[in-house]
């Protein structure tokens, strides 16, 4: 009896095959049109269990024919993603406790595999079984283009290998580097898009493409292998591989170097992450000015981010006082982030960096313009023990009316026991606002105070939407402790920008002696930090807020930007 394996479907080379090398023209070779992985697998089994000097080579990876026959080699290094997975198979093979001989003779003589043998165009025949199947990516596809043997015409044997040898080296490296998350949600807007799923260096191909045709959104929608056929037309690698190549590395490199820059890095991954533009065409057109002067293109990219706050040759300044949660959410996003960036850009240690991954996997959360202090007019609903916690930070409140107030709380067990006015005193009393009693006819007393609702920029701080739900309609002091509690867990925590948590800790506020306040200074003081830092990282002025005249912060151009 004896075991069929699935098809082998293979072209026999002739002589004039352009493709085989002199020095094994004497032998019969077969094209591998389909069941490379299963004749691999099985190569790697014979070769290591019974020692077979059979003979594999792929066009695609110069010198796989040497790996390949010493392969049982130990501590062999990888030079590529292909040697890596041989290694692992072999490794597999060597390390199986069964009958090796036997299993060896078994395949020998008891397997057979279905042979068929075609002389029609490999390339036809290939994409016909794999109808259905899941299909190689662009970057695949131009990968081969480009290693192709007619692009190396006139070199010899050797040469020819070893140039495909570093170019392969070279792809490998570049989609290594895309593999590194801290870089790659840096550079893609889209990073966790479907179309990246295969290979990475598809999203750089894209971008090239991009920058050479404004229509590549319509057409790419049109034909998922618009890149493969733009490069395998007469304008690319047909007619000039060589310039086709040097692009790719260009256009890497690059990206490469507004990674390695601190400062590019942060005034780049910001306008990768900003509300309110298309990020794709955001990204196409900084790499169209990336040749640019460094002067040139670190002003523009400056330019930019003042741009999204709304600075512009016909508005020279902007008030932060004017926007409110609810009608300019994106603005309030906008200068948030820049305030995390810009604060983080400012630390001494040269490897501070804003974490864009981080950011990223919050965003897929939504990120949620958080109140500092709850605002929310409708009673909470507050249990007993919420509501004693409650009574207990009121002990550390010190404003006028307080102690009546805190006397009057003291049988009240949960928010139904209060009426809608006494619960805006609590809110009022957090923040510093004073309580106010009137005695009513019969002898009781109503408190209530002067709270109003604050959605300015004062009382706004950026948190990932998950962390929101868990605060919210939750006084200052209530979130303060949260945050304590996601700071201090033992696992690694879900990210908190770096002024959120300061703020909620009160970092702007030095000379504060009540950490459960957050009142009308304590709001002055954060956006007073927010407006001189944000200011000086887009090389604005700042605008101030003075006691003397209509409470206004925010930024405008300097006397001889204007």
């Amino acid at each position: 009896t004896w075991y069929c394996l699935q098809p082998l479907v293979v072209r026999k080379m002739d002589e004039t095959d352009s493709r085989l090398e002199k020095e094994i023209e004497k032998k019969d070779w077969y094209e591998v049109i389909d069941g490379q992985q299963r004749l691999t697998t099985i190569f790697i089994i014979l070769n290591v269990l019974d020692n077979q000097q059979l003979s594999l080579k792929y066009q695609t990876r110069p010198g796989s024919e040497t790996f390949l026959q010493k392969i049982k080699n130990d501590g062999q290094n990888a030079e590529n993603i292909d040697y890596h997975f041989m290694i692992g198979a072999k490794n597999t093979v060597k390390e199986w406790t069964g009958d090796k001989l036997n299993l060896a003779k078994k395949l020998k003589e008891n397997c057979k595999v279905i042979w068929y043998e075609t002389q029609d165009n490999a390339y036809d025949v290939f994409k016909r079984l794999n109808s259905g199947k899941i299909s190689l990516s662009n970057a695949e596809l131009v990968k081969a283009l480009l290693l192709k043997d007619d692009n190396f015409y006139g070199l010899n044997s050797d040469a020819l290998r070893l140039k495909q040898l570093e170019m392969a080296g070279e792809w490998d490296r570049m989609e290594q580097t895309l593999h590194d998350n801290l870089f790659w949600y840096f550079i893609n807007p889209e990073p966790e898009h479907a179309r990246f799923n295969c290979t990475r260096i598809d999203f750089l191909l894209e971008m090239i493409l991009r920058c050479e045709n404004a229509d590549f959104e319509n057409k790419s929608k049109q034909n998922d292998f618009y890149i493969f056929s733009t490069y395998s037309d007469s304008e690319h690698i047909a007619k000039d591989w060589e310039k086709q190549w040097s692009n790719i590395q260009r256009f890497f490199r690059i990206m490469k170097s507004w990674y390695d820059n601190r400062q590019l890095y942060h005034y780049v991954g910001y306008l990768m992450n900003l509300k309110g533009e298309n990020k794709m065409t955001m990204l196409r057109e900084l790499l169209c000015e990336a040749d640019n002067p460094k002067d040139e293109f670190l002003s523009s990219l400056i330019k930019r981010c003042q741009q999204s706050l709304g600075i512009s040759e016909t508005r020279s300044d902007v008030n932060f006082a004017e926007w409110e949660y609810g009608r300019n959410n994106y603005e309030i996003h906008n200068v948030l982030l820049l305030f995390n960036l810009a604060t983080t850009q400012n630390q001494i240690s040269e490897v501070s960096r804003y974490p864009f991954d981080k950011h990223f996997e919050a965003a897929k959360k939504k990120w949620s313009l958080e109140h500092i202090h709850a605002q929310n007019e409708k009673k909470a609903n507050w249990n007993k023990e919420q509501f004693d916690r409650i009574k207990g930070y009121l002990e550390n409140i010190y404003v006028e009316g307080i102690v009546d107030f805190k006397n009057y709380l003291k049988d009240k067990e949960t928010s139904e026991s209060i009426d809608d006015n006494t619960y805006k005193a609590i809110m009022g009393a957090f923040m510093g606002k004073n309580v106010q009693s009137h005695t009513n006819d019969g002898g009781s007393k109503t408190f209530t105070s002067e709270f109003e609702k604050d959605d300015h920029l004062t009382n706004m701080a950026l948190l990932q939407g998950d962390k929101n739900a868990s605060f919210n309609n939750k006084l200052y002091p209530e979130k303060r402790a949260k945050l304590a509690e996601y700071e201090n867990v033992e696992t690694e925590s879900l990210f908190v920008p770096i002024c959120t948590r300061n703020v909620f800790f009160k970092h702007y506020s030095p000379n504060s002696t009540n950490p459960l306040l957050w009142d009308e200074q304590a709001g002055k003081e954060y956006v007073t930090a927010m407006t001189k830092v944000v200011a000086a990282y887009l090389q604005l002025e700042p605008i101030l807020p003075n006691e003397n005249e209509e409470f206004k912060y925010g930024i405008k151009l300097k006397g001889e930007q204007k």
